[in-house]
This record gives C-alpha cells, structure tokens and sequence, in this order.
C-alpha cells in the first residue's frame, strides 16, 4: 500500500485558505447547502480550521488529499461569491493570487487522482 501524498503550503498559502477564506465560508457569507458544496459539514471543517490554526508559525503544513479538496472548494467558492471586485479586500490576497493557488490546489488533486488510476 502506497503512503498517500501531501501537499505543503507557504505560509501566505497558509493566511489565506486558513484564515481568510475559512472566515469567509464560515462567517462572511452564507454557503447554501455547506456538506456539499466543500465536501465536508460545517462543524467538521471548522474543526480542521481550528486544529490548523493552532500550529505553530514554525510547523510545516502538510495538508492530505482531503483537506486539499475542502480547502480547494472553499476556495472557488470564495473566489465566486466575492468576485474581482470583494477578494482583495476582504481578504487581503489578490484576485490572482487566489486564482493561482486555486490552480495548484486543482494540479495536486488531479495529479492524485490520476496516480490513483
């Protein structure tokens, strides 16, 4: 049996899946039918929110396929509800940035998948 892969993120990578898109799909906006739209109820999430945000600055984070797939749609969610116009602002990363490493979120996932064939 293979180890599964993990994907490590920066720590910009880090603020703004973590903290800042986690804030928005938790707190800034209501996500209509939360379970499937991230893939996971929102207490569950949360759960992974705060078990992240309590690593030390110093911790390397590694995030396994699943959190990669929550974070990811969280993610597009956001970047949908917000816009050009809101993400910068409410979240302090650019439009582009977000769409850069809603990208690399996407290549790690398609790139597990594809070894799982």
């Amino acid at each position: 049996m293979t180890t599964p892969m993990r994907l490590e993120i920066d720590e910009g990578t880090m603020d703004l899946l973590v903290w800042n898109v986690a804030n928005e799909v938790l707190n800034g906006f209501e996500v209509i039918d939360f379970e499937s739209t991230i893939g996971i109820s929102k207490d569950d999430f949360k759960s992974i929110v705060v078990s992240l945000r309590g690593l030390s600055k110093e911790a390397r984070i590694m995030l396994d396929l699943k959190e990669v797939r929550l974070f990811r749609n969280a993610l597009a969610v956001v970047l949908e509800e917000l816009g050009i116009e809101e993400f910068d602002t409410r979240t302090g990363h650019s439009f582009e940035e977000g769409n850069a490493i809603l990208g690399q979120l996407n290549l790690f996932i398609d790139t597990q998948v594809e070894g799982r064939a």
